[in-house]
C-alpha cells in the first residue's frame, strides 16, 4: 500500500504587512478550504498548523475533542477563518499535532515585529535582520517536516496548513519532503501565495 497523502493548503489568515489581498478575496481563499475539506479522501487523521507549538519541545497528539478547549485556552487562537476549520476537521475526527518550537517561534515573531516597526518608521533594515529572519523560518520549515515525518504514519492522511511565508515549495523542490522525510505531498491551493 502506497503512502496516503498529507494535504497541504497555503493560509492568509489576515489582510496585513505580508499580503497584499483584500478581505473578499481572503473570504473566497476560506471557502475553497472549507469546500476542499469536506471532499479529502481519504479523511485525514492528523492535522498541523504553523504557529502552535510543542512543549518543552515534545511531541504531543491533541484529540479530537480537546481541540476546542486547545485552541482557546492554550493557544488563545481568535475566532476567524483558521480557527473554524480546524474545529470542523476535529468534529470530523481528526487530531491535532502542534508543530512548532515555541522559542523558535517566539525568536521568529519577536525579529518580525521589529522588522515591521523598522518598515512603518522608514528606518533601515539591516541585513544581519534579513538573514536571522530567513534563518529562522527555514529552521521552522525543518522542524515542521520532521514533526510531521515523526507523528503521522503511512497508512494515516494528515493535512497541513502553512501561511505564506513558509516556502513549502522550496522544501519540495529540495526533495526534502518527498526523499528526505518520505512523503506524499498533495498542495490543494498553489495559486495562494
Amino acid at each position: 500500500m502506497a503512502r496516503l497523502p498529507l494535504y497541504y493548503f497555503n493560509i492568509v489568515s489576515h489582510v496585513g504587512r505580508t499580503t497584499q489581498i483584500t478581505e473578499a478575496q481572503l473570504q473566497s481563499i476560506w471557502s475553497e478550504i472549507d469546500r476542499s475539506i469536506d471532499s479529502l479522501q481519504p479523511p485525514p487523521k492528523k492535522m498541523y498548523n504553523d504557529g502552535l507549538f510543542t512543549f518543552n519541545n515534545k511531541l504531543i497528539v491533541i484529540p479530537p475533542g480537546s481541540v476546542p478547549d486547545a485552541l482557546k485556552e492554550i493557544y488563545k487562537m481568535p475566532e476567524g477563518y483558521n480557527k473554524r476549520i480546524l474545529l470542523k476537521l476535529a468534529d470530523m475526527g481528526t487530531s491535532l499535532i502542534p508543530c512548532e518550537e515555541h522559542e523558535l517561534l517566539t525568536a521568529w515573531q519577536k525579529n518580525e515585529a521589529e522588522i515591521v516597526r523598522k518598515e512603518e518608521a522608514g528606518e533601515t533594515i539591516s541585513a544581519e535582520e534579513i538573514g536571522r529572519q530567513s534563518l529562522y523560518l527555514l529552521t521552522r520549515n525543518k522542524v515542521i517536516g520532521q514533526v510531521i515525518a515523526q507523528t503521522l504514519s503511512e497508512d494515516e492522511a494528515g493535512v497541513l496548513f502553512l501561511g505564506c511565508v513558509h516556502n513549502l515549495k522550496g522544501m519540495m523542490a529540495n526533495n526534502y519532503l518527498t526523499d528526505t522525510l518520505g512523503l506524499n505531498v498533495i498542495e490543494m491551493n498553489p495559486q495562494v501565495r
